[in-house]
């Protein structure tokens, strides 16, 4: 797969060619809302977190929040092994950008957890081993760590699972993010033990109609893309086809479930954990990695001697 320019190169999906995605992969985490941390009640440091959730096995974490704070801060991933016996945590992606640009933190990020090793020595896309954490919630590990200026956007990506030093089993996890001024002390069921309300928009967001400085809820049109969930899977994969003497083509892929031009499978719902009455649907969200990726068109180049081709689109 090759990365071109999209300004003048036309897109393989629309309202009549849709190609069918499958949802395959693991358990993804995703916290994207708030998506701006702009006050101190959304840090640890006043004991809040922004999304966290116990992962059944292998799983993904991806956090995209921008820095308005006006202080310096950091954000993490915090892993801890809830499980009655110590576990083997090994990583096979792992990505981090910030940057002013929010979609290039993104872009960065995704960029090194397709082709960095996630440890020295390693190899990405393996499982390498990083830590063992200990058991009954008594022990947590750093999974990223990365600090944010003010005004700047962090995003990161972190691939991994936990195996069971006595049974050699997959086991769960407890995964969170928050971010933080003054780095907090770890201690069981701490820090950080509450969710940030969800994000609000701000009486300046005007062409948000009737619903400026509301409480965003995931069902509304403006906010489809700032969610914060739990996910059943990670990953989509999709053959496309096209004419290589069209030149060069992209798949576009979308934020919102209710544009025309989305794929069949592209979205899916997933449970937000942090609502105050319990687990609570979130409608129709994609996976959230893909929203993100949407906002740079991928392009698929053919191979010139090739009239008609086929490429496996995998996320």
């Amino acid at each position: 797969m090759t990365f071109v320019s999209a300004n003048s190169v036309t897109p393989i999906s629309g309202t009549s060619y849709k190609p069918v995605f499958t949802q395959t992969g693991y358990t993804l985490i995703y916290s994207n809302n708030p998506e701006t941390i702009d006050n101190n009640n959304q840090l640890a440091d006043t004991n809040h977190y922004l999304y966290g959730d116990t992962s059944p096995g292998r799983t993904r974490c991806f956090f995209h929040h921008a820095n308005s704070t006006g202080n310096t801060i950091s954000i993490r991933i915090e892993i801890v092994n809830p499980s009655n016996e110590t576990v083997n945590l090994f990583v096979s992606n792992k990505g981090i950008g910030t940057h002013s640009n929010p979609v290039s933190a993104g872009a960065v990020a995704w960029q090194q957890w397709l082709t960095q090793a996630p440890v020295s020595g390693g190899a990405a896309g393996a499982d390498n081993y990083v830590r063992t954490i200990g058991a009954n919630s008594t022990d947590y590990y750093i999974a990223l760590e990365t600090i944010i200026a003010n005004g700047l956007t962090a995003a990161g990506i972190m691939d991994f699972v936990a195996v069971g030093n006595t049974s050699g089993s997959i086991r769960p996890l407890r995964v969170k993010v928050y971010a933080y001024k003054n780095a907090p002390v770890f201690s069981p069921g701490s820090p950080a033990a509450i969710a940030v309300p969800y994000q609000t928009l701000g009486s300046d967001s005007s062409w948000f109609g009737s619903v400026a400085g509301q409480t965003v809820y995931y069902g509304h049109y403006g906010f489809e893309s700032v969610v914060r969930g739990t996910f059943q899977h990670c990953t989509r994969t999709t053959t496309v086809n096209w004419n290589s003497t069209s030149g060069s083509r992209f798949l576009e892929l979308f934020t919102r479930h209710t544009s025309v031009f989305v794929n069949p499978n592209e979205f899916e719902a997933g449970t937000d954990v942090t609502q105050p009455s319990g687990s609570q649907t979130v409608p129709k969200r994609s996976t959230p990695h893909m929203a993100q990726i949407s906002k740079l068109p991928l392009c698929l180049r053919t191979e010139p001697t090739r009239i008609q081709s086929t490429a496996i689109f995998r996320i």
